[in-house]
């Protein structure tokens, strides 16, 4: 049963997004809504309602954390969490740079008017989820392409072009990860 519970997160996790917007366009559209209205509507309320998926599974995440691991992935590494927070920092920075000139077009549905503290608590949530536990339950390079996956697949919701993006950045971060085992510098990239 040890092997569920990362299983159940790793896709759980993505499954609710995809879930949550499956539901609201077609409750939407069976109500007879104006398209653009749809959007409007969908795009306002999506940060909440990822928000409210992302806080459920952190917090299974965190007991199951307890539960499956034989040690703490929230322990300070010293030296490492500052290499790893830089690398992911620049290694980020770099891949937006590398869109843009491209132009590549991201599409997002997502209303990010929202707070930057609110924001904030999903993307942390996101690592807690992604990094410190599916990677570290299933371990190695298995752990390093589940949890990349599944991190792509959890913003599959907006388009197939922000799923590569955001797995390409999930390659990032868990290469990083990985390498220096340093949570902290991860998280606060």
């Amino acid at each position: 049963m040890k092997n569920f519970w990362p299983w159940l997160v790793a896709l759980g996790t993505p499954i609710g997004i995809i879930l949550i917007f499956t539901l609201a366009y077609t409750f939407m559209y069976s109500a007879r809504i104006p398209q653009d209205r749809i959007h409007e509507v969908i795009s306002s309320w999506a940060i909440v309602l990822i928000g409210i998926n992302i806080a459920i599974w952190t917090v299974i995440s965190v007991w199951r954390i307890k539960e499956d691991l034989t040690f703490n992935p929230f322990q300070w590494k010293g030296y490492n969490e500052l290499v790893a927070f830089l690398v992911a920092f620049l290694g980020l920075h770099i891949l937006g740079i590398i869109r843009r000139l491209l132009d590549l077009e991201i599409p997002n549905p997502v209303n990010f008017s929202f707070p930057i503290g609110f924001l904030s608590f999903i993307w942390a949530f996101e690592e807690v989820i992604f990094r410190a536990y599916v990677f570290n339950a299933f371990g190695g390079i298995l752990g390093y392409i589940i949890s990349t996956i599944s991190f792509g697949l959890h913003h599959i919701g907006a388009s197939f072009q922000y799923f590569l993006y955001a797995s390409i950045g999930g390659l990032i971060l868990g290469g990083i990860y990985w390498k220096t085992e340093a949570f902290w510098g991860v998280f606060f990239a």
